[in-house]
């Protein structure tokens, strides 16, 4: 058995996003995301 827990930080380099995702123009901070997963394989 496997098991792979990884985590993302996602960070914005400025708070003016002019041209990307109209959701993501203007932030409010540079933090905009977080995840956190496990993945377990079993092996046969």
């Amino acid at each position: 058995m496997e098991t792979v827990t990884q985590f993302w930080l996602f960070r914005a380099y400025d708070l003016n996003n002019v041209g990307g995702n109209p959701a993501l123009s203007f932030l409010q901070d540079k933090d905009y995301g977080i995840e956190i997963n496990t993945t377990v394989k079993i092996l046969s």
